[in-house]
């Protein structure tokens, strides 16, 4: 988290309420400039449940859920955002549903919208279907599904953390927690709790509503004409990455094999599952084909100006 004072109190006491009150809650603090750090110190102080890490700088969001993950360790693990509610019963759901379902790496509930003032907006209803007994059908239907309707609640469940451990860490890129999640198919189901227990929330600050910041700012034909690939932006993620020439798409499909290749599958699973990826591309080779020629401009335009061309993955 990163200066998230306005909802981080709220959030966490709705954690430290939980029914399943044997847990540990690490409150990794991301160099934040406001009173983020004074909320987190309090808690600590009063809970002896609660481990508050402090970043000397900026680590980005996904350096910096990641060393939450390092510092947690137990047999589960969920990770949460500053402005998110749950349930009391959320935990208690979650560890007997992994409990029952020897299967299941992963356990969610239904998620309910709210507002900045955490006023009901709606409960979402869409999810991947991620069921099957094979590894690369769970793996496809989750690559398959719609990302207009899916919310990707599913990062924010509890997390058998031997079966993170072999997928993560998170990277530092623009649907980094889709392609986690895919890899988690690999390993096991994803059981859907029917109740509605977790609670996310719409706010203009959120990363999904920042204005992509590729190539120049707006001010690229191809970005005006053809859009900029996924958002936030790579340097949203990895301030180092700004002016630099990225390929977000291509990208994608390189960790997608990635997570494919750290998996224990079988042969048969394996080559499958890199037939899913190989056919997504295919048919999404106009994105890729956007990569190339929003890069082409970028490079066409240092040069013009006289700058060198910085290349970055």
């Amino acid at each position: 988290m990163r200066n998230g004072e306005t909802t981080l109190e709220e959030t966490v006491q709705s954690i430290l309420k939980q029914t399943y009150e044997d847990f540990h809650l690490v409150l990794s603090d991301n160099a934040s400039t406001d009173c983020t750090e004074e909320v987190c110190r309090g808690f600590a102080a009063r809970d002896e449940r609660v481990l508050y890490l402090r970043q000397a700088r900026n680590l980005g969001p996904a350096a910096n859920f990641n060393a939450a993950e390092q510092a947690a360790g137990g047999e589960f693990f969920k990770w949460a955002a500053a402005d998110d509610l749950y349930e009391p019963t959320y935990l208690e759901a979650c560890v007997q549903a992994l409990s029952e379902h020897p299967d299941a790496v992963l356990a969610y509930p239904r998620t309910r919208i709210i507002g900045p003032d955490s006023e009901w907006l709606h409960d979402h209803e869409y999810e991947a279907d991620v069921t099957h007994p094979r590894p690369s059908v769970r793996f496809r239907n989750y690559l398959l599904v719609d990302q207009r309707r899916h919310l990707g609640a599913e990062i924010f469940g509890l997390i058998r953390h031997r079966a993170l451990c072999i997928v993560g860490p998170q990277g530092a890129f623009a649907r980094a927690d889709h392609v986690l999640c895919a890899g988690l198919t690999l390993m096991g189901t994803f059981h859907l709790i029917p109740e509605t227990l977790f609670q996310n929330r719409e706010h203009p600050g959120r990363s999904l509503r920042t204005t992509p910041s590729r190539g120049f700012r707006g001010r690229s034909l191809s970005v005006s004409k053809l859009g900029s690939g996924p958002i936030p932006a790579d340097d949203w993620w990895d301030a180092s990455k700004q002016g630099k020439v990225v390929w977000p798409e291509w990208r994608l499909f390189r960790e997608y094999a990635a997570v494919v290749d750290r998996a224990p599958l079988s042969s048969a699973e394996r080559r499958a599952a890199r037939s899913t990826i190989a056919g997504i591309a295919a048919k999404h080779g106009h994105k890729l084909a956007r990569d190339v020629l929003i890069n082409a401009e970028f490079g066409l335009r240092k040069a013009m100006a006289g700058g060198g061309s910085a290349l970055a993955d």
